[in-house]
């Protein structure tokens, strides 16, 4: 299928008029396990996809055993895929696609089908492999919890829209924070909350006991100088990041460029 619109480059050469030059630059894991084949075992499915590659027999050997110590099927290499695990399936599609030493590796929602903890060993091992072979890394997901893990450099599409490209916490200086204000007791709580609802640029003031909490684009500062009798009242200020899966969503429900 050919691009609508639009071009895209992977290490200088075209994906269109350069395809086959470029399958050779890209290791692939996609989301499931169909690009096995469960009969044969872990030790075959690397074999076939090597032949694929072209490998040599001799270098063929040498990279199998690699790669499966790399993701850590080395005990598991003669079992068929029917009897690994998901999270061991998830691990030999990475060990298929890193086979031919590709610069980039690309990964379609890889962990969307293994338990949390199959999934983050599954991120530590593509981070530690990023970091040693100095591999291009493009990871797609919808999991908060492995956007968080890869705070650093991400991008947001929503409906062919770049959104945004980097830290999270460029991000987050756009969108509200949360702060929770303590006081001495729960009429002063109360009295500050009163003052804080009236307050622009203050959203979902609620009440705990003696506590104000509050989600707000304003500095703790600016929260403490409109508290007027009710500041002497206050005994601890703690602010905290929005959680990964509200910055997302605050970030996806408004209008492109409305943050900017």
């Amino acid at each position: 299928m050919s691009p609508t619109e639009g071009w895209s480059r992977v290490c200088g050469h075209d994906v269109v008029s350069k395809g086959d030059e470029v399958r050779r630059l890209i290791g692939f894991v996609p989301g499931d396990d169909r690009s096995l084949s469960l009969h044969l075992t872990a030790r075959e499915n690397l074999i076939f996809r090597g032949r694929l590659h072209r490998l040599t027999p001799s270098r063929l050997r040498v990279r199998i055993d690699e790669v499966l110590s790399l993701v850590g099927l080395t005990e598991q290499a003669d079992r068929t895929g029917f009897a690994l695990s998901s999270g061991m399936r998830a691990r030999l599609q990475l060990a298929c696609a890193v086979l031919h030493q590709p610069p980039v590796l690309i990964l379609d929602e890889p962990t969307a089908s293994i338990d949390p903890v199959a999934s983050y060993s599954l991120l530590e091992t593509i981070q530690r492999m990023a970091r040693e072979d100095r591999l291009a890394v493009l990871l797609s997901t919808h999991r908060a919890d492995e956007i968080e893990a890869l705070s650093t450099n991400v991008a947001l599409l929503d409906r062919g829209h770049l959104l945004h490209v980097g830290d999270l916490d460029e991000l987050r200086v756009h969108h509200e924070r949360v702060i929770e204000l303590a006081f001495d007791g729960p009429a002063a709580a109360h009295l500050a909350a009163g003052h804080l609802r009236a307050l622009a640029g203050v959203d979902r003031v609620t009440m705990h006991g003696a506590s104000v909490e509050l989600t707000t684009m304003l500095s703790a500062g600016q929260l403490l100088t409109s508290l007027d009798g009710a500041l002497g009242a206050v005994e601890a200020v703690r602010a905290r990041r929005l959680p990964v899966r509200e910055l997302l969503a605050t970030v996806l429900t408004e209008e492109p460029g409305a943050w900017e």
